[in-house]
């Protein structure tokens, strides 16, 4: 989509080439200078992406959005609102936000795993690689609630 999105975009920066060579601090003031009206970070705390919470905490746009990557706060890199939905951070947990949840009508997160992770469409996991898989989850201290009744 990337490709797409820069065909269509009236004004398109590969910032990329910039934050290799020149550092993040380069790229926060280039966006500043720009004079962007709204930031929005698709990224979050996933994996390879700590440059974007620096440039986001340096704050160089007036409005700063958090959406689609990661679902939890961003604990202070300075995001106006989380553009989010009520199943993935229900209201009674808003007070565990830093930012505050800009709840969208139905679901927030439209993403093509098909075209993301096509790899994946005829993964088939066998009931003994199943047993041998681990989840794992946290949630802060004071939200531990029953999942299951």
């Amino acid at each position: 989509y990337r490709a797409k999105i820069a065909r269509d975009s009236e004004v398109f920066h590969d910032l990329a080439p910039r934050l290799q060579s020149e550092g993040f601090r380069a790229v926060a003031s280039f966006i500043s200078a720009d004079a962007a009206d709204v930031l929005i970070n698709l990224a979050g705390h996933t994996r390879g992406n700590d440059h974007v919470t620096l440039i986001m905490a340096l704050g160089p746009s007036p409005v700063q959005l958090m959406h689609e990557g990661y679902a939890g706060t961003m604990g202070g890199a300075r995001h106006s609102a989380h553009l989010t939905d009520r199943v993935s951070s229900p209201p009674e947990f808003a007070e565990h936000y830093v930012e505050g949840l800009f709840y969208m009508p139905e679901c927030f997160f439209v993403n093509d795993h098909k075209q993301t992770y096509s790899e994946l469409l005829h993964d088939h996991v066998t009931p003994q690689e199943k047993s041998n898989r681990l989840s794992y989850g946290s949630l802060s201290p004071g939200t531990h609630q029953p999942l299951l009744g």
